[in-house]
Protein backbone atom coordinates (compact mmCIF):
# COMPACT_ATOMS: atom_id res chain seq x y z
CA UNK A 1 0.00 0.00 0.00
CA UNK A 2 2.63 2.55 0.91
CA UNK A 3 5.86 2.59 -0.96
CA UNK A 4 7.64 4.41 2.06
CA UNK A 5 8.59 2.29 5.23
CA UNK A 6 7.81 3.56 8.04
CA UNK A 7 11.23 4.39 9.02
CA UNK A 8 12.24 6.36 5.99
CA UNK A 9 9.09 8.66 6.76
CA UNK A 10 9.44 12.12 8.52
CA UNK A 11 7.53 13.14 11.22
CA UNK A 12 4.41 14.66 9.84
CA UNK A 13 4.27 11.67 7.38
CA UNK A 14 4.34 9.43 10.87
CA UNK A 15 1.20 10.76 12.19
CA UNK A 16 -0.57 11.27 9.15
CA UNK A 17 -0.11 7.76 8.42
CA UNK A 18 -1.34 6.72 12.00
CA UNK A 19 -4.66 9.14 11.12
CA UNK A 20 -4.41 6.64 8.06
CA UNK A 21 -4.30 3.59 9.13
CA UNK A 22 -6.30 3.87 12.58
CA UNK A 23 -8.72 6.33 11.65
CA UNK A 24 -9.57 9.80 12.78
CA UNK A 25 -11.96 8.30 15.66
CA UNK A 26 -9.65 6.01 17.03
CA UNK A 27 -6.78 8.68 16.57
CA UNK A 28 -8.74 11.46 18.21
CA UNK A 29 -9.89 8.86 21.09
CA UNK A 30 -6.18 7.97 21.57
CA UNK A 31 -5.80 11.78 22.63
CA UNK A 32 -8.27 11.39 25.18
CA UNK A 33 -6.66 8.59 26.64
CA UNK A 34 -3.03 9.31 26.49
CA UNK A 35 -3.81 12.84 28.16
CA UNK A 36 -6.16 10.90 31.16
CA UNK A 37 -2.63 8.70 31.20
CA UNK A 38 -0.75 11.96 31.65
CA UNK A 39 -3.37 13.06 34.21
CA UNK A 40 -3.22 10.10 36.22
CA UNK A 41 0.49 10.41 36.68
CA UNK A 42 0.80 13.48 37.63
CA UNK A 43 -1.66 13.09 40.59
CA UNK A 44 0.89 10.31 41.59
CA UNK A 45 3.44 13.11 41.52
CA UNK A 46 1.94 14.33 44.01
CA UNK A 47 0.79 11.56 45.93
CA UNK A 48 4.96 10.91 45.90
CA UNK A 49 4.60 7.97 43.78
CA UNK A 50 6.15 8.82 41.29
CA UNK A 51 8.96 11.18 40.44
CA UNK A 52 8.69 14.23 38.38
CA UNK A 53 11.13 13.08 35.45
CA UNK A 54 8.84 10.14 35.48
CA UNK A 55 5.82 12.03 32.81
CA UNK A 56 8.51 12.45 30.35
CA UNK A 57 6.90 9.54 28.28
CA UNK A 58 3.22 10.51 29.47
CA UNK A 59 3.97 14.03 27.90
CA UNK A 60 5.96 12.46 24.67
CA UNK A 61 2.88 10.56 24.12
CA UNK A 62 0.52 13.56 24.45
CA UNK A 63 2.77 15.41 21.94
CA UNK A 64 2.30 12.67 19.66
CA UNK A 65 -1.03 12.42 19.83
CA UNK A 66 -1.71 16.60 19.72
CA UNK A 67 -0.02 16.68 16.75
CA UNK A 68 -2.09 13.94 15.43
CA UNK A 69 -5.51 15.64 16.20
CA UNK A 70 -3.36 19.54 14.71
CA UNK A 71 -3.23 17.47 11.12
CA UNK A 72 -7.31 16.15 11.53
CA UNK A 73 -8.21 19.93 12.80
CA UNK A 74 -6.53 20.85 9.71
CA UNK A 75 -6.49 24.98 11.04
CA UNK A 76 -3.23 25.79 12.27
CA UNK A 77 -3.65 29.06 11.16
CA UNK A 78 -6.30 29.89 13.88
CA UNK A 79 -4.80 26.79 16.47
CA UNK A 80 -1.61 29.80 16.06
CA UNK A 81 -3.77 32.49 16.37
CA UNK A 82 -5.33 31.19 19.41
CA UNK A 83 -2.26 30.00 21.23
CA UNK A 84 -0.41 33.48 20.10
CA UNK A 85 -3.54 35.25 22.59
CA UNK A 86 -3.18 32.75 25.14
CA UNK A 87 0.27 33.66 25.07
CA UNK A 88 -0.23 37.31 25.79
CA UNK A 89 -2.66 36.68 28.39
CA UNK A 90 -0.35 34.58 29.89
CA UNK A 91 2.36 37.29 29.69
CA UNK A 92 0.05 40.04 31.29
CA UNK A 93 -0.92 37.60 34.35
CA UNK A 94 3.06 36.83 34.88
CA UNK A 95 3.57 41.24 35.08
CA UNK A 96 0.67 41.14 37.22
CA UNK A 97 2.07 38.30 39.37
CA UNK A 98 5.04 40.37 39.70
CA UNK A 99 3.45 44.00 40.65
Amino acid sequence: MREKKLNKLNEQEIYAAAIETFGRDSQMRMVIEECAELIKDINKVFRNKLVIDDLAKEVADVQIMINQLKIIINNDEKIDKIKKEKLEKLEKLIEAGHD
